[in-house]
């Protein structure tokens, strides 16, 4: 008779510890979908932007510059002006002219005066009369 307690004890603990586990499993599931997908994409896409993968790190620079995404455009001018890669600067220039925040386009601008290349101020400057022309033409 000892023994068929101990084996409804088991089998309690067992389903006990199974409600636990799949619990735990689905608070786990739950809990990292607070965010959109729109804030989860632009998440990984600044997540991206600090990766030493020279590709994946263009490829999210142009993303942000493509999709518009202003709230990336800090993060967009600090790496700018963190960066010494003149073809990361190129990009950036493009994504940040594409989102199109005047303040943003201003801190660019003063980094491209700073800047030792040559291809960097070219572009900055193209980008800004490009804009100037844009306005214009949507005035008229």
């Amino acid at each position: 008779m000892g023994f068929g307690r101990s084996t409804s004890f088991l089998r309690i603990g067992i389903i006990f510890l199974s409600l636990v586990f799949v619990t735990s499993l689905t608070l786990a599931k739950t809990s990292g979908d607070d965010l959109s997908k729109e804030e989860k994409f632009v998440k990984n896409l600044l997540i991206g932007l600090e990766s030493d993968n020279d590709g994946l790190r263009a490829s999210c620079i142009y993303m942000i510059g493509a999709y518009k995404l202003n709230e990336a455009g800090d993060k967009l001018v600090t790496k700018a002006i963190n960066s010494e890669d003149d073809k990361d600067l190129q990009l950036i220039a493009w994504s940040i002219y594409e989102i199109g925040n005047d303040e943003h386009c201003k801190q660019l601008e003063a980094v491209a005066e700073k800047s030792n290349s040559k291809r960097v101020k070219e572009i900055v400057s193209y980008l800004k009369e490009l804009k100037q022309f844009e306005r214009t033409a949507a005035l008229d």
